[in-house]
């Protein structure tokens, strides 16, 4: 409904709709009033410039998918999704600037809103390359926020992504991030290999509602979570590809960098409150204590073991269970038929260069060598030792551009705690996985 009939709203003149909707606008006038002066953050309350304390209500403006090439928007194709990805552009996601004021008048005069979580992913930065940054897209975004003050909208920038990145998924993360951890995004290998699922590659019939959350404790995603945050521990010595840095420090250190340019572009924004860390992160396999366990919380699509996510992106082929909705038990299927591997070379297997695997050079078989790799300390949680100290790092960046902007740390999902194990063998006998 947000996106219909922009154009008798853009049209209206300001006082024949005050005129029409004058009841609405008496309950909304706070919200009315163009933005010239940020709020101050006082112990856990916003508070205007006359000591009021304020209330929010607040909507999300999502731009997840690029504007550029237009066909990008239907993720049901993979027409030019490889190709393209050096070269997308995000300008006019979630809108063009030409349609914002018919939006923005909607959501703040005519629903009472006063605030908007916006959508600010790492690709729509930095897709081309590390550290390459669209400065154009950023003139945008600049645009876009002092537009909302006119509305008297406030907004709340938010970092986002959902299973990583458009490659595993979701959306988010460039493709380079992928490639630095040796995966090969030049084609459908990643959801071919059963390391991902993505939409644009479903060819079985309608794709189940919220199977893509299931890329979160599949090979592809869970890897990258994993070595975001917690790659000097659990891979320590590997570095990004093509680089000497260690591929924590890479990662993390170019996502801090699109925080920075961001925040940058909207430090003089009186609207803009703050930031957020990173919407949905997940610990991927951090605290996993045992590889052939299944650790999603809920059995839903091809349900795996890490081990067994591993063996399928080194090039193994499986026979799994499927579920097209929870718990709902349909086939079982063969996944990675053709022996295909995730990476860009199986050198650049990250587990296998871990300790965490072996092949056998003359049976081919795969060998688990750690299953506890990726457990945590008796004491240690994953929010305590690698969370709060992103948080901090976040903090710091945002703080350097405008002191006054708040950080909000944004959770992951903790499965530790939900016993979702299957009363009967999900695998093929010769995977070992419980």
């Amino acid at each position: 409904a947000l996106y219909k009939d922009t154009t008798s709203f853009y049209s209206l003149d300001r006082e024949l709709y005050i005129d029409e909707y004058s009841e609405r606008i008496k309950l909304h006038s706070s919200r009315n009033v163009p933005i010239k002066d940020r709020p101050k953050y006082v112990r856990g309350n916003w508070m205007t410039m006359d000591s009021q304390i304020m209330r929010f209500r607040g909507v999300n403006l999502p731009a997840k998918t690029p504007s550029s090439p237009a066909n990008l928007i239907n993720t049901r194709s993979y027409d030019q999704l490889y190709e393209s990805k050096q070269h997308v552009s995000f300008i006019n996601r979630p809108f063009s600037l030409e349609e914002a004021p018919a939006h923005f008048q909607r959501l703040s005069y005519h629903w009472g809103f006063n605030l908007i979580r916006l959508s600010v992913s790492w690709e729509a930065v930095m897709h081309e390359c590390p550290g390459c940054v669209d400065t154009e897209y950023l003139l945008y975004l600049k645009e876009l926020v002092d537009m909302a003050a006119s509305f008297g909208l406030y907004v709340m920038i938010d970092p986002h992504q959902d299973v990583w990145s458009r490659f595993t998924g979701g959306d988010g993360a460039p493709w380079w991030t992928l490639e630095a951890a040796g995966f090969d995004t030049s084609s459908s290998v990643l959801h071919d290999t059963g390391s991902a699922v993505l939409h644009q590659h479903w060819n079985d019939g309608e794709m189940p509602k919220m199977l893509w959350t299931t890329n979160y404790w599949k090979l592809a995603t869970a890897t990258m979570f994993t070595l975001f945050f917690a790659g000097s521990d659990y891979a320590l010595g590997i570095p990004a590809l093509n680089t000497t840095i260690p591929i924590q420090d890479f990662l993390q250190g170019q996502y801090l960098e699109c925080i920075d340019v961001v925040a940058s572009a909207v430090k003089d924004c009186p609207n803009v409150l703050g930031f957020g860390t990173m919407n949905e992160p997940s610990n991927g396999f951090v605290g996993v204590e045992d590889l052939t366990e299944v650790h999603s919380p809920t059995l839903h699509g091809h349900v795996l073991s890490g081990f067994d996510s591993m063996r399928l992106g080194s090039g193994e082929s499986l026979n799994v269970s499927y579920f097209p909705s929870h718990f709902y038990h349909e086939s079982i299927n063969t996944l990675n038929p053709n022996a295909k591997i995730a990476y860009l070379s199986s050198d650049l297997d990250v587990w296998k260069r871990a300790g965490v695997y072996e092949i056998d050079e003359v049976s081919g078989k795969r060998n688990l060598l750690r299953p506890g790799h990726f457990s945590l300390a008796p004491g240690e949680t994953f929010a305590t030792k690698y969370m709060f100290p992103f948080y901090k790092k976040v903090q710091q960046v945002v703080e350097r551009n405008n002191p006054e902007f708040v950080t909000y740390a944004e959770p992951y999902f903790d499965t530790s705690s939900v016993d979702m194990s299957p009363k009967a063998p999900l695998f093929d006998e010769s995977s070992g996985a419980k």
